[in-house]
């Protein structure tokens, strides 16, 4: 079984490139621009990870997804990676984040950074 990362950017190319190293990482890929839809996608896909960008368009939306994203209702809560070159405003929020469970990444983004920060959230997933 494929485990299923939902990726929320409003970068097409980081889109792009999210899709290609973690469906040749043997994952099931779904992508949104904007997270507008974030409930009804968690309802609907029903994802194991959730990778959201901290800036959209240079307005901090990710906070928003997150508080969202922790605050949905649903009975399986999906392991949540904050990934951002939004490094300041990240860096402000990282222990309010890391404390609800929260990995934070900064951009650039390493390849082996990414693989090891969804290692960690499919183990903690698993161990629910």
């Amino acid at each position: 079984m494929a485990y299923r990362v939902l990726v929320i950017n409003d970068d097409l190319a980081t889109l792009n490139m999210y899709v290609n190293v973690l469906t040749f990482s043997g994952y099931e890929v779904t992508t949104r621009a904007a997270p507008e839809t974030i409930v009804a996608d968690l309802q609907e896909l029903q994802p194991d990870v959730v990778i959201v960008d901290w800036l959209d368009e240079h307005e901090a939306l990710g906070l928003p997804a997150i508080e969202a994203l922790l605050s949905h209702g649903l009975s399986r809560q999906p392991s949540l990676i904050v990934c951002s070159a939004a490094v300041p405003e990240v860096k402000e929020a990282r222990a309010s984040l890391l404390a609800q469970g929260v990995q934070v990444l900064y951009k650039p983004l390493e390849i082996h950074m990414l693989q090891a920060a969804l290692t960690q959230a499919i183990q903690s997933e698993a161990s629910i």
